[in-house]
């Protein structure tokens, strides 16, 4: 139970420190975003529980796929200026289009 009440509050410090990082230099926080923190974090996370590399792998795949098909969410708010769309259209765009493209690759792929 520690283990996850320390990994909830690591989570929340990073998403705090970004966001304040945010505030002064908008490439920095992309550039920390951008970077796999949490993913490897998990593999580790995982592996060391398990030692079992198999699920693991599985996960890499998946992530894989799943994460260029998860980058159609940026897309309204990066033109939300262009588009005319105030900040809460642009993220429910953003949320529609995620849903759209991981929704229809999870109904018709294979499951790995």
């Amino acid at each position: 139970m520690w283990k996850l009440f320390f990994n909830a509050l690591l989570t929340g410090l990073v998403v705090a420190v970004v966001s304040e990082i945010a505030r002064r230099s908008t490439r920095g926080a992309s550039l920390i975003l951008t970077m796999p923190i949490v993913i490897p974090a998990v593999f580790v996370y995982r592996y060391t529980r398990e030692h079992n590399l198999p699920p693991i792998s599985s996960l890499a795949r998946e992530s894989l796929i799943l994460i260029p098909l998860a980058l159609p969410f940026f897309v309204p708010m990066a033109f939300a200026s262009r588009l005319g769309l105030g900040f809460w259209p642009a993220l429910v765009a953003g949320l529609l289009l995620v849903t759209g493209t991981v929704g229809t690759y999870l109904m018709f792929a294979p499951k790995m």
